[in-house]
């Protein structure tokens, strides 16, 4: 999860706009963005495990909880 999709691209053109803004990162996470990008405070959900331990090294945090009834989700705390 190095390189930037074009999704991120166009946040990252915008990083200015997010510095004093708290965002919450949801979905199918492609790349470290939550990591990287420069934010008040920054929150990333996802359901692929792979993913979370990825962004929980880069984060420097712990799971807030880690739940899977049926699939696993996790939650990666503010910074």
């Amino acid at each position: 999860m190095s390189a930037f999709t074009p999704a991120s691209e166009v946040l990252l053109r915008h990083s200015d706009d997010f510095e004093q803004s708290r965002i919450l990162f949801a979905g199918d996470l492609q790349d470290d963005l939550p990591a990287r990008l420069d934010t008040a405070a920054s929150r990333a959900h996802t359901q692929q495990f792979h993913h979370w331990q990825v962004l929980s090294r880069q984060m420097g945090i712990t799971p807030v909880s880690v739940w899977s009834p049926r699939w696993m989700t996790s939650q990666i705390a503010i910074r």
